[in-house]
């Protein structure tokens, strides 16, 4: 009887500042949730080098999703989000 939340829905993107851009413009604010370890501070000096966390790091973001949207809303996330990557 209870509705499950679902709180991160990632993509990889192109151009990840671009299609943040993009996004924004329309009224939608996707999220960067993952960063790769190496770009803070902290773990700079103690990390090693990991190309395939570097390139995930730059082209992840998480798209609204929380349990107020609509499917309607949730259409227009995606149909917003495939006219800014093409």
């Amino acid at each position: 009887g209870c509705v499950p939340s679902r709180h991160l829905y990632q993509v990889l993107v192109d151009d990840r500042d671009r299609v943040l851009a993009g996004l924004n413009a329309q009224g939608i604010y996707p999220g960067v949730h993952y960063r790769d370890n190496t770009e803070y501070a902290v773990y700079r000096e103690h990390a090693g080098v990991a190309p395939r966390a570097a390139a995930a790091s730059a082209s992840l973001i998480s798209l609204p999703l929380h349990l107020h949207l609509s499917d309607d809303d949730v259409d227009r996330v995606a149909r917003t989000l495939r006219d800014v990557v093409r």
